[in-house]
């Protein structure tokens, strides 16, 4: 997240048409396809409203996956353009184009992903030959192109009352009544007065979680936008987020890829999940660097960073993309005891508390 991908797709499709063939660049999210549109600019789209047309070749075409699955006509012109067709498909680690993809087997493919984890994305071996991996968040870090980051998990919701569902994700159910808890809004009370921050970011499980947090916020003079795809006014709340005081805005899953908005220095993540590219894409909003950032935080109530180790931690997709990662050992991270700061494993003094490890002897009878 935020290493620059659409950038290099955008590059290799220009690249592909000056050498005569016809581009289709697929996305699953609507922010994205917009996005993608704006920056290329002379695209032909296939979104909703268009229906069947003849396909001019040599073109660069943006397609809702959506959309483009349901036009037998265009899927048939573009497979008749065989090897001359470069399909570009952007996050490819969801599973939406996949049926489409199959359709299309002697076009050349590439997937972009920040987070090609077979555990969640079965389909990525069915349909890819390898994995060329990029610069990874710590060496973007290190280099100045995304902002340096803190990870603090707070101890107060019982995640042992989560429950799965069939898809292994954690239910709304459960986590409404995790984190809906006295104790955990408090907790989120203390963390907003403690921490300085300029924009933040709350995440939640659900679209009655994210209502109910907005009420009780602005109950205490909280300035706070709700964006959610429930909320007919979420365009003007997102705008008065982005563009006017309110410093805090609170969501689902809507704004957790395709929404860019560099100022976001604290992420609080008001809730658990079970999926590795989920957790990445929501820290990843307060990653971008911007004027008089130094850093941004991450509030983590729902044991995130234990579970996905941290945002910055280099994985090893060369052997996840496909299913034949190795079992890991001792865990590289631990979370301070004292201030719930997530550090190294090898650090004996918390760099936020000085909070000092005790090295510990135990006896052992003969």
């Amino acid at each position: 997240t935020g290493s620059g991908k659409s950038k290099v797709f955008i590059s290799i499709a220009k690249g592909s048409i000056e050498h005569k063939r016809t581009v289709l660049i697929l996305s699953e999210s609507t922010s994205i396809y917009r996005q993608i549109h704006t920056e290329i600019g002379n695209t032909i789209n296939i979104g909703d409203g268009i229906k069947e047309f003849f396909l001019e070749p040599n073109f660069i075409y943006v397609a809702m996956v959506q959309t483009l699955s349901k036009r037998k006509g265009l899927i048939e012109q573009f497979n008749l353009l065989g090897d001359k067709l470069l399909i570009i498909n952007d996050e490819c680690h969801i599973g939406t184009s996949t049926k489409l993809l199959q359709k299309l087997p002697n076009a050349y493919l590439i997937g972009f992903s920040a987070t090609p984890d077979f555990r969640k994305a079965k389909h990525l071996p069915l349909i890819y030959k390898d994995i060329v991996i990029g610069s990874q968040p710590q060496e973007l870090v290190e280099s100045g192109f995304l902002s340096p980051y803190y990870h603090y998990e707070r101890q107060v919701a019982d995640l042992s009352k989560l429950e799965k569902a069939s898809t292994g994700e954690y239910t709304e159910k459960s986590q409404e009544l995790v984190f809906e808890k006295a104790e955990v809004f408090e907790g989120l009370l203390d963390d907003l007065k403690k921490f300085n921050f300029y924009k933040c970011m709350i995440f939640c499980a659900s679209i009655d979680a994210c209502s109910n947090l907005v009420v009780k916020l602005r109950g205490l003079d909280y300035t706070v936008s709700e964006c959610h795809s429930k909320n007919k006014d979420t365009d003007l709340e997102l705008f008065n987020f982005t563009h006017g005081n309110n410093a805090i805005c609170v969501s689902v899953s809507s704004l957790t890829k395709g929404f860019d908005f560099p100022a976001i220095d604290l992420i609080i993540l008001n809730r658990a999940s079970t999926s590795l590219p989920l957790v990445s894409q929501m820290i990843g909003r307060g990653s971008r660097v911007f004027a008089g950032k130094s850093k941004f935080t991450v509030l983590d109530y729902g044991g995130n960073g234990t579970r996905h180790k941290p945002w910055n931690y280099e994985h090893d997709w060369g052997s996840m993309w496909n299913g034949k990662q190795k079992k890991e050992g001792v865990s590289p991270i631990k979370i301070c005891p004292s201030c719930g700061f997530m550090m190294s494993n090898k650090l004996k003094i918390c760099p936020e508390c000085n909070f000092e490890y005790q090295d510990v002897i135990v006896e052992v009878d003969k």
